[in-house]
């Protein structure tokens, strides 16, 4: 938790991975009945693009297709696979962004796209 909370603190302003890390040390705070919020740095002022951030985030979450997501007909197949064959596919994808990152590590929104996806896994660290 400490090293999390220190890449918090060490975030250049306007990180565009740092409301999503933050967001992870207070879940997992929570989780373990711990309180970070005076560990944590403060909050940086809502920057004018966010209103419209939020407004794409809230038609993903009502089903519409995000550009360069799958499509509905794509979700529903692998919907249809079993757990296990879900969870190959994705740690599939997950490492396949990272050897891209490892060979072009110029690429802001593919880092952010990982340490989500790292999150959402539960394995915030590379194996």
């Amino acid at each position: 938790m400490a090293d999390w909370i220190a890449l918090l603190k060490s975030a250049p302003p306007g990180a565009p991975w740092a409301p999503e890390v933050r967001g992870f040390v207070i879940r997992i705070a929570a989780a373990r009945g711990e309180d970070v919020s005076s560990k944590l740095p403060p909050l940086p002022p809502p920057a004018a693009g966010e209103a419209q951030a939020a407004t794409g985030d809230a038609q993903a979450a009502a089903g519409a297709q995000v550009p360069g997501g799958p499509t509905p007909d794509q979700v529903a197949a692998v919907q249809q696979m079993p757990a296990a064959q879900q969870q190959a596919m994705i740690r599939n994808m997950v490492d396949g962004l990272a050897a891209k990152l490892k060979a072009n590590p110029n690429d802001p929104d593919g880092w952010v796209e990982l340490m989500r996806a790292r999150m959402v896994l539960g394995d915030p660290l590379p194996r």
